[in-house]
């Protein structure tokens, strides 16, 4: 039986746009060729109505009759046309195979849309070619010329390159080569030809390339079938490759290619893919760099404060001077080190995959009130918690988010006066989608508002560390949490009044 992660696999790998739905038509899963076809991002349709999507192009009459009366009733529908008004894409005219798998658990909706839009165009462009030529039979000799020069002009100025071949056979009746009977400047101009040097020579003159690549056997299929056919090619002339993309079609005794070069489209997704490969392995070195160079800085740190410790035991030969430098030395170590622990804590923030879990936050938030690790006892603090929703949350990352900011909340209270921690949650929806908003507010002594976004940088203290303890790393983990999350995190301050921090958590409703 397929898992879940056989079915992804199985879709990512597949040539064709696939879309998986349940029976109320929402989307479960749709692979990355429907996506990129389309123009739309998989997590932002999934468990959206198929109807929702690509502003509603999929809402369509043709649509609806599909599912609601051909699928129902035969549980499969093969070559189906439709034409849809996609948002991103333009009008695409797609041929559409449906499944429909019943058993006791539920009822899943596979679809398959094949883009045949161009295939459209191309056929229909290659009946315009025959009905013209068709005419043009039964014209007079002027009217003829008048007509072709026409045609002619029609095809030279399109950016699709058109050629027509007409086969060759030997004594036996085998196609052996094909003889150029027709082509637009956009073929030959690709291969720094001209019309006039191509037209009524053979492939073997002109393109002997197409004999060991393969291009031969599928013209010569398509005349010997009459099936269409499509290929993509890069063809290197010694000095630059070409990228080329054709679609075929048999006319009567010839063969019809429509072509176009895509080698600019081509050569960037191909630069695209080397440079994120470049990056993955950057960031790759980037990682055993820091995590090698962070240990490294802490073994001799390790050395300094055993050599202080054993100095501190004798003490009685030193004098005040000397014990007071020891000590600052210690003490600096000591925060090297919290430091190179903080920057460990903050780059692993990006090295690993977490699974969200569906959380109770009025649960978790007691639990991790328990884990605070500045005394609440202590401090005084009070809590005032509202009611909070269920989120999905990556529980380990969220929970050192919340503690960074209760500890935060007790630490920079104003003296004298108890923390009191209000936690409230509210449902916000804006050009992002729908979030949780979690608030998390203090009455301690605040900040300047100029520094709402200064705070979240990595290092980066509004406080002096003699008057407060910390690493200026806390709330940058915040930030880089929230990202992983899809959300976001931002802070409000008001000084001698307190801090705000508004946590966004994007909703799977």
């Amino acid at each position: 039986m397929f898992t879940k992660n056989d079915t992804e696999i199985l879709l990512a790998a597949s040539r064709d746009a696939i879309l998986i739905l349940d029976s109320h038509l929402t989307i479960r899963m749709a692979n990355p060729v429907f996506c990129r076809n389309f123009g739309l991002d998989p997590q932002s349709i999934s468990g959206q109505s198929l109807y929702a999507i690509d502003g509603q192009a999929w809402d369509k009459p043709e649509i609806h009759y599909l599912f609601n009366e051909l699928l129902p009733n035969k549980g499969l529908v093969d070559d189906y046309e439709i034409k849809l008004d996609c948002h991103k894409s333009g009008v695409r005219e797609l041929m559409v195979n449906a499944r429909q798998s019943v058993s006791r658990d539920e009822t899943l909706l596979f679809l398959i849309a094949e883009d045949v839009t161009d295939k459209k165009k191309a056929q229909q462009l290659q009946a315009d070619i025959e009905t013209e030529l068709e005419n043009l039979v039964t014209l007079r000799t002027a009217e003829l010329e008048q007509s072709r020069s026409f045609l002619n002009s029609v095809l030279g100025s399109t950016y699709y390159g058109i050629a027509s071949y007409e086969p060759i056979r030997s004594s036996e009746g085998e196609i052996v080569d094909f003889r150029i009977m027709y082509s637009n400047q956009e073929v030959p101009g690709n291969f720094g030809l001209s019309v006039h040097d191509v037209v009524g020579k053979t492939f073997t003159e002109v393109y002997p390339g197409v004999f060991e690549n393969g291009i031969f056997e599928k013209i010569r299929n398509c005349m010997l079938t009459g099936a269409p056919d499509t290929y993509e090619i890069s063809v290197n002339d010694g000095q630059k490759t070409l990228w080329l993309t054709a679609a075929m079609e048999k006319v009567n005794d010839s063969v019809t290619i429509t072509s176009k070069n895509i080698t600019a489209e081509k050569s960037a997704a191909l630069q695209l893919e080397r440079m994120n490969t470049l990056l993955s392995n950057k960031n790759k070195e980037l990682s055993s760099f820091t995590y090698i160079a962070s240990h490294d800085l802490q073994e001799p740190l390790r050395k300094i404060r055993m050599f202080i410790s054993r100095m501190f035991e004798e003490d009685e030969h030193f004098s005040e001077n000397i014990l007071s430098y020891l000590t600052n030395i210690n003490s600096t170590a000591v925060r090297m080190q919290t430091l190179i622990d903080a920057l460990l804590s903050y780059s692993s923030m990006d090295s690993a995959i977490f699974r969200t879990e569906r959380t109770d936050l009025n649960k978790f938030i007691r639990e991790v009130r328990q884990l605070a690790d500045i005394s609440i006892e202590e401090s005084g603090a009070v809590f005032e918690i509202g009611s909070l929703p269920v989120v999905h949350v990556v529980r380990i990352q969220f929970q050192q988010l919340l503690l960074n900011i209760i500890n935060n909340a007790i630490k920079y209270s104003r003296p004298n006066v108890p923390p009191i921690i209000k936690i409230s949650a509210e449902k916000v929806e804006n050009d992002q989608g729908k979030f949780w908003k979690l608030v998390v507010e203090d009455n301690g002594i605040g900040f300047d508002p100029q520094y709402g976004d200064k705070i979240f940088e990595v290092f980066q203290r509004l406080h002096g560390k003699q008057a407060y303890e910390g690493t200026g790393v806390g709330l940058a983990i915040c930030k880089k949490i929230m990202q992983n999350h899809n959300g976001s995190i931002t802070a409000e301050g008001t000084p001698g009044v307190g801090a705000r921090f508004n946590i966004f958590i994007p909703s799977k409703n």
